[in-house]
């Protein structure tokens, strides 16, 4: 029997990206976006949002590595999308993440302009239903994003071409290929 996994898992994915993905959201509304880039850290955060926020470009590059960069999200929920029970409305929050990995890489924290935390923002945890703003319709709310660089790089936890024993000079304790004896 032929092996067609690779084949299958290519087609499997082509199928969500074109059919699953966008039927998740049917309907979307871009949100004005600002930001202030942290100096010093930390911040706390009432003080971050009485700072002067400039305009964001959506999909533009925010943040040096490893620094701190508060967004202000702005905007209003179509009056057509309605309110009722079969309609619910979140804010997905996308700071540039990669898909390969949960962690490793940016994150967020949800801020209400009263100071009071919504809740985080990662890779697979990035939407913010709209009830939990308070506002009605109308969105206003900070994200404090932290410009954490993709450190894992394609890393899984798959084995390893050193399955039974490590090659010379590299030590079990650190991790087999993690870190390598001095010459």
């Amino acid at each position: 029997m032929h092996d067609d996994r690779r084949i299958t898992e290519v087609r499997l994915a082509r199928f969500v990206r074109e059919r699953i993905v966008p039927a998740v959201y049917s309907r979307t509304v871009p949100l004005s976006l600002s930001s202030w880039e942290v100096p010093d850290e930390p911040v706390p955060a009432l003080e971050a949002m009485r700072q002067e926020f400039r305009p964001q470009e959506h999909g533009a590059p925010w943040g040096r590595p490893w620094g701190t960069t508060w967004l202000r999200l702005q905007g209003e929920v179509p009056e057509s999308w309605g309110g009722g029970p079969d309609t619910t409305v979140e804010v997905v929050v996308d700071l540039g993440f990669t898909t390969e990995a949960p962690g490793f890489q940016c994150e967020g924290i949800a801020w209400r302009p009263d100071g009071s935390i919504i809740k985080a923002i990662s890779p697979r945890n990035q939407y913010i239903p709209l009830k939990l703003l308070g506002s009605g319709m109308a969105v206003d709310f900070y994200v404090e994003a932290a410009a954490n660089p993709d450190m894992a790089q394609g890393w899984t936890f798959a084995a390893t071409p050193w399955v039974t024993r490590p090659p010379p000079g590299v030590h079990r304790s650190t991790g087999w290929g993690a870190s390598r004896s001095p010459s």
